[in-house]
């Protein structure tokens, strides 16, 4: 009886979730399942890294109020950042465990006042940094587990830590300025497993942040304080993936995993105050090459641009334009003038 008490508890809170999300979404504009083609993008420069020197093994990108861009060099652990014309300002970092190094760069954000947050995975660890000089500002431990991605809390120097297990329930937990936890904030909407729950964070500037779903069209914007302010659905609609277990003889174990014929939907989002732009994936035929872009006040969906070749990763410049990252063969990053 104790047990089928536990189930009927987790389903009555996943229902009661389920309405809440599905309330909520409501209150922002229905989505269509045609996208709006923009104007294409502009081509304004390039900037190719021939000799491993400049951008090295970038795997992410973001904008910067004052040097054009960063990158995160994953091979090296450090961050490097570009200025205007495409030459190499300050990087900052190394592999190690000392102070300014880092174990493996999880995730990467800046804060509305220009601080760059670094997340660490291996040494469970939040590091600041001075994004208009690279000074080292702040080292914290965290007393998380596994750790998955970071956002600016309002409070100077506060961070809201996305946990990298148990995600099917915690959106974020809130730490201090010591790395305790403060606050935990529970997942809106129902998912049903980490993997399916996997998910991208981005700062909207002074107005908080937004979240978008590898396996998942919903979005998600938060306020500073990191409450759900509106929920919606992406342009191209896209439900959570059924899981699939397997027998694994090898181990002798049950391995479950998202079902391999699912759509991923999002592969990476950027944004500034006004506007959220998504790498979308989903079943699309230019899938990896088109950018969707939603009101940040709104969720509105405000149309969609393609670019000429796959995405690794995009920015936002402090000028509105976008910065795109294709690390296929020679590091590449390119900026776009795009037009509404």
């Amino acid at each position: 009886m104790a047990w089928m008490m536990v189930l009927s508890e987790r389903r009555s809170s996943a229902i009661g979730a389920l309405v809440a999300f599905l309330a909520l979404a409501q209150s922002v504009n229905a989505q269509s399942d045609q996208r709006r083609w923009l104007p294409e993008p502009v081509l304004s420069a390039t900037y190719v890294d021939r000799d491993g020197t400049l951008f090295g093994d970038a795997q992410v990108i973001v904008g910067l109020p004052s040097a054009s861009f960063a990158v995160v060099d994953r091979g090296a652990n450090t961050i490097r950042t570009i200025n205007d014309d495409g030459t190499a300002a300050w990087s900052f970092g190394r592999s190690g465990e000392g102070p300014g190094e880092f174990g493996f760069i999880q995730d990467i954000d800046v804060t509305s006042s220009g601080e760059i947050m670094v997340l660490d995975r291996r040494l469970n660890r939040a590091t600041w940094i001075d994004g208009r000089n690279g000074e080292l500002l702040a080292t914290i431990g965290l007393s998380i587990g596994e750790v998955y991605g970071i956002l600016p809390y309002r409070e100077s120097r506060g961070a809201l830590i996305v946990p990298g297990t148990g995600k099917e329930t915690v959106l974020w937990n809130r730490v201090s300025e010591q790395g305790r936890i403060l606050e935990t904030a529970e997942m809106p909407l129902p998912c049903v497993h980490n993997l399916a729950c996997e998910f991208f964070t981005t700062t909207t500037g002074n107005r908080g942040s937004a979240v978008a779903f590898r396996w998942s069209s919903s979005l998600i914007f938060l306020d500073p304080d990191g409450s759900v302010r509106l929920a919606t659905e992406g342009i191209e609609q896209i439900a959570f993936p059924e899981m699939k277990t397997y027998e694994v003889p090898s181990l002798s174990a049950r391995v479950t995993r998202v079902d391999p014929m699912a759509d991923e939907a999002v592969s990476t989002l950027a944004a500034n105050e006004t506007r959220l732009f998504v790498l979308a994936l989903g079943a699309t035929e230019h899938r990896g090459r088109v950018v969707d872009s939603y009101a940040v006040a709104s969720g509105e969906y405000l149309g969609s641009f393609l670019f000429p070749h796959d995405l690794d990763g995009i920015a936002v410049l402090s000028d509105g334009r976008l910065a795109t990252l294709d690390s296929d063969f020679l590091p590449t990053v390119q900026i776009w003038e795009v037009r509404w």
